[in-house]
């Protein structure tokens, strides 16, 4: 069974939006990532990066993404779909 989802870029383009909607809940889990994004390769440098943050705050997540108008206009057309 294949897993549908959609990925939303940040502004910054160190962050994304992962939404995966699941039909039989009825309910659509967000996930945010940092760094490799979508399956990219990520730096060696990007790599320590994350390792320092994790190191530091505990978590490798962040707590704010910045959409552009039209990034969060699809997103929002996505959800809307899916939840149909």
């Amino acid at each position: 069974m294949e897993i549908k989802h959609q990925f939303f870029d940040c502004e910054c383009h160190t962050e994304c939006i992962e939404l995966q909607p699941e039909k039989e809940d009825e309910r659509i889990y967000f996930s945010i990532y940092t760094f490799g994004c979508k399956d990219t390769k990520t730096s060696f440098k990007e790599k320590i990066k994350h390792i320092k943050r994790i190191i530091k705050f505990g978590t490798p997540f962040e707590d704010q993404i910045v959409l552009s108008n039209e990034t969060a206009k699809q997103m929002a057309e996505y959800i809307l779909e899916e939840i149909k």
